[in-house]
């Protein structure tokens, strides 16, 4: 299921709507505009380090494949759930 969400949101670029973001060792510290504070772990960390509102979900989605010994179809749930938490938070919009 996940397969054909990815394949209809895949084109999208996100774009990080964060205040201020700060990379300590392998967390990454990010001020939302609600004024809250998250803290990524390694993984997300990585991901949304990748975000320059320039490459889309595939461009993601083929990096990570690269550089990760990971399974295809479970990299694309868990770029799906990355990005809908950092939606959740207000961290991440996706444009087309």
């Amino acid at each position: 299921m996940n397969s054909s969400i990815f394949d209809l949101i895949k084109s999208q670029v996100p774009r990080k709507i964060c205040i201020k973001e700060r990379h300590e060792g392998a967390t990454t510290i990010v001020l939302s505009f609600m004024g809250e504070i998250e803290f990524l772990n390694e993984t997300a960390s990585d991901i949304f380090k990748l975000i320059d509102g320039k490459r889309s979900l595939q461009d993601l989605y083929a990096r990570l494949l690269a550089d990760y010994d990971v399974d295809a179809n479970t990299l694309q749930n868990d770029l799906i759930s990355m990005v809908r938490g950092l939606q959740w938070k207000r961290l991440v919009v996706l444009s087309d």
